[in-house]
């Protein structure tokens, strides 16, 4: 019995040592049956059994590498007032100090920029050179470095990307250049600019201008006098004598000597603008920029002393032209001005007569209105007539047709209300009064 029991246990334990093996090869078969199909191993092996391709190496393309054989410069003159005629000679080196071109430019007062091109053995992006100012002009600049006449700046040269990522050099070079220069001197009368031809000038480090234009602006008489050739300036009874030629000047009667001669330049006199002025009681300021100087002329005390005693000047009295003519009925005189409102200066003074106690000539402001060649009668005419108002004209006195006086009186009070002047006299005022000239009459 006990043996059938030992026979028994044996048998067990072999039974469960074998069915974890017959388990193992049941999952193991079921795996490869689901993931693996017939044809899907087939294909399996015979790509495990080809040969692996070769790896294909990358062609690349040869990159060339951009040159350039030329190094332009541009260089933009600053302004300046008074440009003197100049060449401007540039020279380009090697870094190495070799010379490789030179180069030239001329500036005139017209000229803005000036363009330079120097040819050079290729290279490419970051080659370097030296630039030297040799003369011609007054400095260059590249960024913050002026260079004088004399001296040099490095530049270089840099790659870029332009269009389509096409690589290029930078060789152009832009600079700033000072044109060399005279001081200017610009004369400003009472805030007015004031246009001068010839231009004034800087001499001696004293400024002189012509004093024809100088004298007139600050409303000073000015003549030349040729038998002592000096330049005689006036207002009223005061004199100024310039002598050309010399630094001796007569102010008011009084010798003295100026900062510089008087001088003849270019048929032109120029006498010191400072001297001119303070002799008339004008102020003088001046202001220096640099390439100019300002100089800024006050108005004369004593031309305004002498403006304002003539009386169409006291009065404000306007003109639509640079002409006045101013009857004074008690005076029996016909005055003519030239000028604006109180500036007018005389210019020429007429006996008149006037109308008759019965047809009183007119007082008041008026136009000049039109022209007639004349006014006919019986044995006499009168003209030309300058109408001012309805029927009252400036005219001559009574003519024959012979042009001989028929009645050549003034000074009286003898016509029908106009004014009549010798005929020189309105002969010289017809030609030169234009139309809408004021005609200011007063007792």
């Amino acid at each position: 019995m006990k043996k059938l029991f030992s026979a028994v246990l044996i048998f067990v334990m072999l039974l469960s040592a074998v069915s974890p093996i017959l388990v193992f090869a049941d999952e193991t078969e079921n795996v490869t049956t689901e993931t693996v199909a017939p044809d899907q191993e087939a294909e399996a092996v015979e790509n495990i059994s080809e040969t692996p391709e070769e790896p294909v190496e990358e062609v690349k393309e040869e990159v060339q590498v951009p040159t350039k054989a030329t190094v332009d410069i541009n260089i933009i003159l600053a302004p300046r007032m008074q440009v003197v005629d100049s060449v401007a000679k540039i020279e380009l080196y090697s870094i190495d100090g070799e010379l490789l071109g030179k180069s030239e430019e001329w500036i005139g007062g017209i000229t803005r920029e000036i363009n330079l091109e120097f040819e050079v053995p290729e290279f490419t992006a970051g080659e370097k050179f030296v630039l030297k100012l040799a003369e011609g002009l007054e400095y260059i600049k590249y960024y913050d470095k002026v260079v004088l006449p004399g001296e040099s700046v490095e530049i270089e040269t840099y790659g870029f990307l332009g269009e389509d990522n096409v690589p290029g050099v930078a060789n152009s070079f832009a600079l700033e250049g000072g044109p060399l220069y005279e001081q200017a001197i610009v004369v400003y009368t009472e805030g007015n600019l004031l246009e001068l031809y010839p231009r004034a000038r800087l001499l001696d480090d004293i400024a002189m201008a012509p004093v024809m234009d100088v004298a007139q602006a600050l409303d000073i008489k000015a003549r030349y006098d040729e038998k002592y050739n000096s330049v005689v300036c006036s207002i009223g009874d005061k004199e100024v004598l310039f002598n050309v030629g010399t630094a001796y000047a007569t102010i008011f009667g009084e010798d003295t000597y100026l900062a510089r001669p008087c001088e003849k330049i270019d048929d032109t006199i120029y006498v010191p603008v400072r001297a001119l002025a303070e002799a008339f009681g004008s102020t003088v300021e001046t202001f220096d920029f640099g390439d100019h100087i300002d100089i800024c002329l006050g108005e004369s005390s004593l031309a305004k002393e002498y403006r304002d005693k003539i009386p169409v000047n006291k009065w404000g009295i306007t003109s639509r032209t640079n002409y006045l003519v101013w009857v004074s009925k008690s005076e029996y005189r016909v005055r003519v001005y030239t000028g604006s409102k109180g500036r007018w200066e005389e210019v020429a003074s007429f006996p008149c007569a006037i109308g008759a106690p019965g047809s009183p000539t007119i007082t008041g402001s008026y136009e000049y209105q039109y022209r007639m060649d004349g006014w006919y009668y019986d044995g006499y005419y009168v003209g030309p007539c300058l109408v001012f108002h309805g029927n009252y004209a400036l005219h001559s006195t009574l003519l024959r047709y012979n042009n001989t006086p028929y009645d050549d009186r003034t000074g009286v009070m003898i016509s029908h209300g106009c004014i009549r002047m010798k005929k020189p006299d309105i002969d010289w005022l017809a030609a030169r009064l234009p139309l809408k000239s004021r005609v200011y009459i007063t007792n």
